[in-house]
Parts: structure tokens; sequence; C-alpha cells
């Protein structure tokens, strides 16, 4: 998919599998979202929208994943976060590191109760150690395009224990009420994502970029390639910083 970092091949040596995977020449969204607060400036809405879109229709691509013989891989990313999202130089937003991805088939399966993922980016259901499925993505990126529209972090407890508390709880405010020039249609689009109890939110990832890209095409606010190649032209490539 045009939206997921591919992988090309498996190489098992000494004991260890070694991934061929495409290369982005690029950056994170999280160091452009970092490059752009140390600018005290935001992402322009239309180009947030552009990455956000994008990367649900990776996510979805990934969700409807069979088996040869057809049967649902009930893949579930579990870390859906702007650490994951790559950007392009050419305008490419990639969603890349299914490392600790839930899948039905999967021959070792994670201890019950024990959560996976970014604290900051978990669902409630997530955060609890729950059953889980697709919804937990689109939940993570409800936490994403909620950041990209304020400028603001959702969660800014400090410790772990805080910030699972508070996701919990579910007490999220609305991106309106940080960032009040937004519409008021795009808030309620993202605050549906960020519904406490599943059932509440989009049911795939699908529904949720459908419904975004249909607001800002109504509204004249979709993001282009070109824009995104600037975004990451602003705050430079991963080949020109050390590696971390």
């Amino acid at each position: 998919h045009p939206n997921v970092v591919n992988v090309h091949d498996v190489h098992e040596t000494g004991g260890e599998h070694l991934l061929v995977m495409d290369y982005v020449d690029g950056t994170s969204l999280a160091n452009a979202m970092r490059a752009a607060r140390k600018r005290e400036e935001r992402i322009g809405r239309p180009a947030a929208l552009r990455i956000v879109i994008e990367s649900l229709r990776g996510l979805h691509a990934a969700h409807e994943q069979v088996s040869l013989e057809g049967n649902p891989l009930g893949i579930v990313h579990r870390d859906a976060t702007p650490h994951n999202i790559l950007l392009g130089a050419d305008g490419s937003v990639r969603l890349t590191d299914f490392g600790i991805a839930k899948a039905s088939e999967r021959s070792v399966q994670t201890a019950t109760g024990l959560a996976k993922g970014k604290f900051r980016y978990m669902a409630p259901e997530q955060a609890r150690g729950g059953a889980i499925d697709r919804r937990v993505d689109v939940f993570a990126m409800g936490i994403v395009c909620w950041e990209l529209a304020t400028g603001r972090r959702l969660f800014e407890a400090e410790g772990d224990a805080e910030v699972l508390l508070a996701i919990t709880e579910g007490k999220y405010p609305t991106a309106i009420s940080i960032e009040p020039s937004l519409p008021e249609e795009l808030d309620q689009i993202i605050m549906r994502a960020l519904a406490l109890d599943s059932n509440g939110r989009w049911p795939t990832a699908l529904a949720y970029a459908d419904a975004l890209e249909g607001w800002a095409r109504r509204a004249g606010g979709l993001g282009s390639a070109a824009e995104i190649a600037r975004l990451v032209d602003g705050c430079g490539r991963a080949g020109d910083r050390k590696r971390r």
C-alpha cells in the first residue's frame, strides 16, 4: 500500500531476523511537530489533515489484510503515533513499525493484561490491558489529529501512571476548546475518534479518513504532496541527523 512502508525480504542471521524495508528519505511526523514547536509555529491545517488521512488509509489496509486462505488476520498496529508516521521528501506519508502489532494468527501472543504501545497514544481498553481491535488505532489517530489541530499534547501528565489514569477516565477536552478557530464540524469528527467507548468511535480507519477528507474538500482545506515535501525540507531529513 502506498501509505505503508513495505517489507521486501526477511533474513535470519545469527539467530536474529533482519528485515529489508523501504528507505524513506525524509523525517517522522514527531520530528516535524517538534521542529514546528521550536519555531513557535504549528503544522498548517491542510497539510496536517493530509498526513492524518493518508496514515489512516495505510492503517485500514493493514486492518483488512487476510491470510492466503482468505481469513482476516486481525492486525492491529497498537503504536500508531507521530514517531511511526514517516513524511517523505517526495511528499509521501507512510506508516511504519508494526513491531508490536497484534495479529490473530501470531504464534507468540502477548500475555493477558499486558499493555503495549506508547502510553500517551493508548486507547482506554488498551491502557487497561483488555481486549482490543482496530478501533484502538482509530483512537490513537484521534490523538494525533487532536494534537496537530491544537499544537498541544492531549495528555500533559508527567508520570506514566497519571497518563494512564487520564486516559481511562475519558475526560478529554475538545479540540475546539483549546483552539477556538477550529471549525465545529471538524472538531466533532476528531472527538468521535476519541470516544471512551470503542463503540462510539469511527468503526474503521477508512470511515475516519473519509469523514476528514469529505470535510477538507468541502472547506478547501486539504494539503498537497508538495506541502508535505516543503514541511520535510523545513525540518531536515533523517539522513542529515545522527540516528538515535
